[in-house]
């Protein structure tokens, strides 16, 4: 899952299906811990040993120095601060989805008023 998250912030603008197969991507995620309680504890070991060494070496290919080193062309949508730039975007993100869910519960606050409202002029 952290896989899927570190490549959802990186895309810039994402189109529809893009965003549909990562939503896909997030429910399989969760579905295959699900799973894993059912199957031996060795294949649940190699899911997440194969996990694990999947998101060290997204995390290291981040890095510039790494990404030379190893004689990967820079492309147009590198960072030279890869980390700070990804931290940002996670709390841009966090930040949007508070304010949603806040105006969220405005919405249902005020919901509730107008229905409680209602119910007293009926009487």
């Amino acid at each position: 899952l952290l896989n899927i998250e570190l490549h959802a912030m990186r895309r810039k603008n994402a189109g529809m299906a893009q965003r549909s197969l990562t939503n896909f991507f997030r429910i399989l995620s969760v579905a295959i811990g699900f799973i894993g309680m059912q199957l031996p504890a060795a294949m649940t070991l190699y899911w997440t040993t194969s996990s694990a060494y999947g998101l060290t070496q997204n995390i290291f290919l981040q890095f510039p120095r790494v990404r030379r080193a190893l004689r990967i062309p820079k492309t147009p949508s590198e960072s030279k601060r890869p980390f700070q730039d990804l931290w940002a975007l996670a709390r841009a993100r966090a930040n949007n989805f508070l304010a949603v869910q806040r105006e969220a519960a405005r919405e249902m606050k005020l919901r509730k008023e107008i229905k409680r409202k209602l119910r007293k002029e009926k009487k």
